[in-house]
């Protein structure tokens, strides 16, 4: 059976993952103290390979987490092998998704309201969409199609229209808050992915990062200034760093012995949301916009998660994950 196309589309990204092959496996502590990445220089200490006490499910769910009370609520219900991914919310209070119902099927697009509620279909004809980013008028998102770059469509109509016609790989469109850019990452050599610029009607296509350092999982902040992204170190680990949308004033936030990764800014721009990769349990967690330590936020029943992005009003979030279950008995 050949790799689903989840799997296919994000193989990059699990490759440069797997880079020096510690990301995922890095310390399982937690950034110091106070601002910024630097407050201790000491190496991490060495830690043993942590061996697993679970096992995830077959499936993934989009979710939602209350960031005050770290209430849960699950959106979707999928069966083993249905893979549902890359949430984000629309400012008009919409969800949208990519599911992959089988292995054998690309990923569609879905809608769904943030009680979970009216779970549809958007309507199009154009298979494997996927990494949807919502228009500030709640009407269109740019997406990522397998192998055919950035594409816009309108989530009413069904239409797709393609940015630009490239034969490079490009992925993780996202829609700036003022409407007038989208920014995403493309793949310029086998192991090295950096972040670009263009507009929504597909001039003025602009290269924002070159250097050696792998950039990826760009996110706006609220007022379109500045850019979070997810940046490789030399360690393996990847860091969370800020730029302003020319390139310039690139400032690192998180600690570069740990590895964070997919960060989203609050619609306040107070904070940003992050993935934690560690000892074998990813977690979602916050930290201030100007770096610091982490606040976790869900619950060790969830594994994995991803893509996390910020209701209009601030106070929840929703994401991908799998859950984690026990080992069946005698393995």
């Amino acid at each position: 059976m050949r790799a689903s196309w989840t799997k296919l589309a994000l193989a990059a990204a699990t490759l440069i993952v797997l880079a020096g092959g510690v990301a995922i496996l890095s310390s399982g502590s937690e950034e110091p103290n106070g601002k910024g990445p630097s407050d201790s220089k000491s190496p991490a200490p060495a830690q043993p390979p942590e061996q697993p006490s679970f096992v995830l499910s077959g499936s993934t769910n989009i979710y939602t987490i209350d960031v005050a009370t770290r209430a849960l609520e699950q959106l979707t219900t999928n069966d083993d092998d249905q893979l549902a991914s890359d949430p984000v919310w629309s400012a008009k209070g919409g969800i949208v998704f990519s599911e992959e119902s089988s292995p054998e099927e690309p990923p569609r697009l879905l809608l769904v309201n943030p009680d979970g509620s009216g779970k549809r279909k958007v309507p199009t004809r154009i298979s494997g969409l996927f990494q949807p980013s919502w228009a500030p008028d709640g009407r269109k998102v740019a997406v990522a199609r397998f192998g055919s770059g950035i594409h816009v469509l309108d989530v009413r109509t069904g239409s797709v229209r393609r940015l630009k016609r490239t034969s490079e790989i490009d992925d993780a469109p996202v829609w700036s808050p003022d409407g007038k850019t989208i920014v995403f990452q493309r793949r310029v050599t086998g192991t090295n992915w950096e972040l670009y610029r263009i507009e929504p009607t597909g001039r003025g296509l602009r290269r924002l990062t070159r250097d050696p350092l792998q950039q990826i999982n760009p996110a706006w902040s609220p007022d379109s200034s500045r850019l979070a992204f997810a940046e490789q170190q030399r360690t393996g680990n990847w860091a969370i760093s800020t730029m302003k949308i020319d390139g310039s004033d690139r400032k690192l936030l998180t600690d570069p012995r740990l590895s964070r990764q997919n960060p989203a800014w609050s619609p306040d721009g107070k904070k940003i949301a992050l993935v934690l990769q560690e000892s074998l349990r990813d977690s979602l967690a916050v930290i201030d916009a100007d770096g610091g330590r982490p606040m976790r936020l869900t619950p060790r029943s969830l594994v994995a998660p991803t893509n996390p992005f910020w209701s209009p009003d601030g106070k929840k979030i929703v994401f991908a994950a799998h859950r984690a279950e026990r080992p069946p008995p005698g393995s």
